[in-house]
């Protein structure tokens, strides 16, 4: 149960964090190999027999494991016109190391993986060299079969082995490459139509493009994903994609829905058309569209109805997937609150903490919220609790009213969301002076992680928590470190004890941790002119420490103290 609960916050956390990426959901720069030179492109120009040679390791047989490494990955190359040796001359050769294993039910994984790593050699170049797991991380083809056999392993592995040398043919030959996307074969076609995103690129997109009408559904749906692979350079797509988008099967168009957003066309021509998709047959397309709403992000602000009707859909995932993105959209997402609202009170707990979470981000124009979010912090799922805590916190002084709730949250038995309580305090600020006395006695707290909070949280409500500087004085010799910067902090702003306050993040600049050093330089700036006695400490600090970050913290720190633009 908790180690759910647990995944359930850490999903949460990086799917509205971790979000505020711009680039998120757009693939990286296209891949490149890049010892290719123009006399490698010149020598492979030339050749015209090339000889195979393929190590296996750790392949395991089995007696149905009937896949040929050797077979497939010859079959490829005379694709493309060479002829292929196993040994004696030939104008270059190719060295295909394969790597495939599988994890049959009862061992601690269960499932197939394979890779391949092709090396080039040809002339007197140097040789040249593409592993396609390194190359494509997440294309790595781990299948989670329950019964994964040797056969499947082996599958992957010819799979890979082709693909290893094709990502070679994408930087040495377009036009060679380009040509295995019209050819019949089905391992040479489709090896070539995964390693287009991130190798072959803008010339290969006509190509993909024609892919996407084929008759058969497999197909469609391949080149649907794949175009979204490229990237922007896939735009001449776009009008073709919109069209898939009323494609007769449902994973072509979810594909399809996935690629345009990652190709990235204006908003205001592709929010509606996922609005409209939010209304769509099949649960995995109004999912989609949901998701990639959710990495717009504001812009998507046209769909918050279509995204508010959707928080009632029948399925459990499309309901989530309308609160993440109602989340992501934020502030201009206001007019979905009574519709957050109500899902407070939805039967699923994910439904219920991305909801909360939603109201949260939103934040002025929420408050109504606030009241139907303090109840929930007595929810029965864990994660839920937390994400209603942590989403009182976003509102600031404005979650005053959930004060008493959030007082209570504090003596709950698990740590973390009284940890989140403390941090939501202290951003209420100084109207949470009621929670004073809870917050002082967790400044005892067993958790190191709840002392730091509680401490930060004093500090921020400011001079009404003075009463509790007797016991933040105790935590100046906390053996934490973290806790001692937030109490000397607090003893600040507090104004309890400024002085023995700035003494003691002084003295944390000493501390093993580099993060804790970096904060506490960061936070000695924050008090500009007022932290004067602490520049001989920064300027040795300077000198000394050879973390990069701690070093521009210190640099910074010492600048807005001196008063220096």
């Amino acid at each position: 149960m908790r180690a759910r609960v647990l995944a359930f916050v850490m999903v949460l956390e990086l799917i509205l964090i971790a979000a505020a990426n711009a680039g998120e959901g757009l693939p990286g720069p296209k891949a490149v190999i890049p010892s290719v030179s123009e006399a490698h492109r010149a020598a492979f120009s030339e050749v015209k027999t090339i000889r195979l040679v393929l190590h296996e390791e750790d392949v395991e047989e089995a007696e149905q494991a009937d896949v040929d490494l050797w077979e497939a990955v010859a079959g490829v190359l005379e694709l493309v016109g060479l002829d292929v040796v196993a040994d004696g001359p030939a104008d270059a050769e190719l060295v295909i190391t394969a790597s495939a294993m599988h994890y049959p039910p009862g061992t601690s994984e269960i499932g197939a993986e394979a890779t391949a790593e092709a090396t080039l050699t040809m002339n007197e170049c140097p040789p040249l060299r593409a592993t396609w797991w390194e190359a494509r991380p997440d294309m790595s083809d781990i299948p989670a079969a329950p019964r994964a056999s040797a056969t499947l392993a082996r599958e992957i592995a010819r799979n890979s082995c082709a693909r290893s040398f094709l990502c070679l043919l994408a930087e040495l030959d377009t036009d060679a490459f380009c040509s295995l996307l019209q050819v019949d074969d089905e391992l040479g076609r489709s090896s070539a139509l995964f390693v287009t995103g991130q190798w072959a690129g803008a010339p290969a997109v006509p190509l993909v493009i024609e892919t996407l009408k084929d008759p058969d559904e497999t197909w469609r749906k391949r080149a649907a994903y794949i175009l979204g692979e490229c990237g922007p350079v896939a735009e001449p797509a776009v009008p073709a994609l919109i069209d898939a988008l009323a494609d007769e099967d449902p994973s072509v168009r979810a594909f399809a829905i996935q690629s345009l957003g990652q190709i990235g066309p204006a908003p205001e021509v592709f929010v509606p058309l996922l609005a409209d998709a939010l209304e769509d047959d099949d649960e995995g397309v109004r999912m989609m569209a949901a998701g990639v709403l959710a990495n717009i992000g504001p812009s998507a602000s046209g769909a918050v109805p279509a995204l508010a009707d959707a928080l009632e859909d029948d399925e459990v995932g499309v309901r989530v997937s309308a609160a993440v993105a109602l989340a992501k959209i934020g502030p201009p997402a206001r007019g979905a609150v009574p519709a957050l609202a109500d899902a407070l009170d939805d039967s699923e707990a994910a439904v219920r903490g991305f909801a909360a979470a939603a109201l949260g981000k939103i934040g002025a124009g929420a408050e109504l919220a606030v009241p139907a979010l303090a109840e929930i912090l007595t929810d029965g799922d864990l994660g839920v609790r937390i994400m209603a805590t942590k989403a009182l916190g976003e509102f600031g002084p404005a979650a005053q009213p959930a004060v008493p709730a959030l007082t209570e949250v504090m003596r709950d038995q698990e740590p973390f969301l009284r940890m989140a309580a403390a941090a939501s305090l202290g951003d209420v600020g100084p109207t949470a002076a009621p929670a004073v006395p809870v917050l002082t006695e967790a400044l005892r707290d067993e958790k190191w992680a709840v002392r730091a909070a509680a401490t930060g949280a004093l500090g921020k409500i400011g001079p009404a928590a003075e009463s509790a500087g007797p016991a933040l004085m105790e935590l100046l010799e906390d053996v934490d470190a973290p806790v001692r910067l937030n109490a000397g902090l607090a003893l600040i702003e507090t104004g309890f004890s400024p002085e023995a306050g700035l003494l003691s993040i002084i003295q944390v600049l000493r501390a093993e941790d580099p993060d804790v050093r970096e904060a506490a330089a960061g936070r000695l700036g924050d008090l500009g002119p007022a932290a004067a006695a602490a520049i001989p400490a920064l300027e040795q600090l300077l000198e000394e420490e050879k973390d990069a970050s701690v070093k521009e913290a210190t640099r910074e720190a010492l600048e807005r103290i001196r008063g220096s633009d």
